[in-house]
């Protein structure tokens, strides 16, 4: 393992960006493993509960099931009362569901209808999102929802405050970021779109000007720069602000990063081989961009306390180094980053405790014909890797408690498959 200490004090330099913490939600968007302009998603919220994911919450995959579904290996009682693996997993399963004629990529999950946690994706080749209701432990596919072209990042918010999660993506060949508001039984309005710069992948959403309203953010992978589209009060956004990160961006997040109570932007960038961080100072206004060199493009981004030092840390899949970068916070700005091996091509990370241990996992879909992965964290920055085989090449993984059970289940998008692959977990 290597370790390597990078303070992140920038000059600071006026410009309009964040202001307060409030819900923030990031998701990043990052390649599948092939041209540079195919991407995937992954997410996670700032706070280290992922919600989509950046998505942007946040389950484990072990390479133990059979061909039905169940585990073929002893168990143990976990300190919940969930029965745990030989892996350490407490997970049934893939089951797959199907989604007719469309590579699913970005993948989030919450209650969308009034009912049960459902999963939403973005239909990348049908430029579409679709809605997979959930009830009983089965999930349907609604009718696609149309969107732009090439929809790769993906988030759910109640950006009108009328208590129902809306779906927002961004359109990777279209360079606009598109909303549909729902009615709140799963059916939304056509797509409203609102122009980024070119090739949006990554996705985040908060109130970063301090008025109330969900502002949206998104980084434009070939103009090497996160947009953020204000929220007018009256359904609409603001032209978008501009502020320059490190090249070709892939992954961003929104986190209070310094403790300060103002959220911070973080985007991966696949071609400086390194995160940029934008300090938010709370009025309106945030510090120069700083950079934290990580490994050998970096595209999936996700943010937790991983450590339990009460300080968040960054996790980033750096696909050509064969890791996933973690630059640990350690107060005053500064970050000691480290590295865990993994063979992967790491498209998305999501964050969670998944086998109810009381430490944070870190769940990794891979674009290449592997098994997934997780990273079991152990304490005192050390992590175990489990694999399981989901199926087929992932696009996106977001972990959340679909079956009430009080322990996250994971849910992977296999594009290639035009599938999800659900891992039940047993709590």
């Amino acid at each position: 393992m290597r370790s390597r200490r990078i303070a992140t004090l920038g000059v600071l330099a006026l410009a309009s960006c964040l202001s307060r913490n409030e819900d923030w939600i990031g998701v990043g968007g990052s390649s599948d493993g092939g041209a540079d302009d195919d991407p995937g998603t992954s997410a996670a919220d700032p706070t280290g509960i992922t919600t989509v994911g950046d998505a942007d919450t946040s389950g484990g995959p072990i390479d133990t099931s059979d061909a039905e579904g169940g585990t073929d290996v002893g168990t143990s009682t976990g300190a919940d009362g969930c029965s745990q693996d030989e892996q350490g997993l407490c997970h049934l399963g893939p089951t797959l569901f199907p989604i007719t004629g469309s590579a699913p990529r970005a993948v989030a999950i919450g209650d969308v209808d009034g009912g049960s946690p459902d999963v939403v994706v973005s239909a990348e080749t049908q430029d579409a999102v679709v809605v997979f209701h959930h009830e009983s432990g089965v999930l349907q596919a609604g009718a696609p929802m149309p969107v732009h072209a090439r929809p790769v990042g993906l988030v759910l918010i109640d950006r009108d405050g009328d208590g129902d999660l809306d779906i927002v993506t961004s359109n990777h060949d279209a360079n606009d970021v598109t909303v549909l508001d729902n009615a709140g039984d799963g059916t939304c309005a056509p797509a409203v779109g609102h122009p980024v710069g070119t090739k949006p992948r990554g996705l985040a959403a908060g109130d970063v000007d301090g008025d109330a309203w969900v502002d949206l953010l998104a980084a434009s992978f070939d103009d090497h720069r996160v947009d953020v589209l204000s929220a007018d009060g009256a359904g609409g956004y603001s032209p978008a602000t501009t502020f320059d990160v490190g090249t070709r961006p892939n992954g961003l997040v929104l986190a209070d990063l310094d403790g300060d109570g103002h959220a911070d932007i973080v985007t991966s960038n696949e071609d400086t081989d390194d995160v940029s961080v934008l300090y938010g100072a709370g009025n309106g206004t945030f510090g120069g961009e700083v950079r934290i060199p990580v490994g050998d493009k970096p595209k999936a981004l996700a943010v937790a306390d991983l450590d339990g030092d009460g300080w968040v840390d960054l996790a980033a899949g750096c696909v050509d180094s064969d890791e996933i970068a973690i630059a640990y916070g350690i107060g005053n700005r500064e970050f000691t980053v480290e590295s865990q091996p993994i063979v992967a091509d790491a498209v998305g990370i999501a964050v969670g405790d998944v086998n109810a241990d009381g430490s944070v996992d870190l769940v990794v879909a891979d674009a290449k014909d592997a098994p997934a992965k997780v990273l079991l964290g152990e304490g005192a920055r050390s992590f175990t890797t489990a694999t399981r085989d989901v199926g087929g090449e992932m696009g996106g993984v977001a972990l959340g408690d679909l079956d009430g059970d009080g322990v996250l289940d994971i849910v992977f998008t296999l594009p290639k498959a035009q599938q999800i692959a659900v891992l039940w977990s047993n709590g």
